[in-house]
Order: C-alpha cells, then sequence, then structure tokens
C-alpha cells in the first residue's frame, strides 16, 4: 500500500523537518526522487519569495543539489511566476529570467541545467 505524502509540502513548509518525517516513511532511498517531483513548487515558491533565510536555504538543500530538468525549469521560466523585475531578460525561445536568478541557478550541481541555462540565455 502506497504512503499518501500529499500533505507533505517542502515548498512551503518547512522542509527539513518534512524531509525528516518522509524517511521514516517511504525511506532515504525516496527522498530525492520525492524533492524532483515537487521542484516546480520549490523553484516558484524560491522565485516568489523574499525571506533571505528561506529562499537561501531552499536553494542550497533542495534546488543547487537537486534540480535536473531543463524542461521544468523552462516551464516555469515561462509562467507568470517571472514578474517583470529591473533587468529582465528574454531567452531565444521566450523564457524569461532575472540576473539575480540567473546568477544563482548557474550554480546547479546538474550540467543539464548549466547548459540550458548557457543556450537561452547566451549574449
Amino acid at each position: 500500500m502506497e504512503p499518501d505524502l500529499s500533505n507533505f509540502d517542502i515548498a512551503l513548509d518547512d522542509h527539513q523537518q518534512v524531509l525528516t518525517e518522509l524517511q521514516k516513511i517511504i525511506g532515504e532511498e525516496n527522498i530525492i526522487p520525492f524533492i524532483r517531483s515537487r521542484m516546480e513548487g520549490i523553484l516558484i515558491h524560491y522565485i516568489e519569495c523574499t525571506w533571505g533565510a528561506c529562499y537561501n536555504t531552499k536553494f542550497k538543500e533542495l534546488i543547487q543539489p537537486y534540480l535536473s530538468d531543463p524542461e521544468l525549469l523552462d516551464k516555469v521560466l515561462r509562467s507568470e511566476v517571472i514578474k517583470d523585475k529591473p533587468g529582465t531578460i528574454t531567452g531565444k525561445s521566450g523564457a524569461r529570467i532575472f540576473p539575480d536568478l540567473l546568477h544563482e541557478l548557474r550554480k546547479c550541481k546538474a550540467s543539464v541545467i548549466r547548459n540550458y541555462l548557457d543556450k537561452e540565455f547566451a549574449n
């Protein structure tokens, strides 16, 4: 029987507590797939968040190590979450990003993410 994981929101809730609880329920080996399955919400929260401690922690512990889907990133960058902030850049295919976000996302461990950013937002 599969556990109901719908009430575990690592984008909005204290993700450390959520991950600790999840580890007990689904096991450590299933945490990374769980994080990746919730990455769209994590990215949206990260982009919208204005509380430094929150968005810095989300980036370092969830996005930087586990964001590995350039199509998902592209979907988020094409969404309304990217508002017209000063210096917003429009990429080759219409995705939008602002300089601070581009700088941070280039720190992601997955080379496919860095390659996507380089191709989409090349000068």
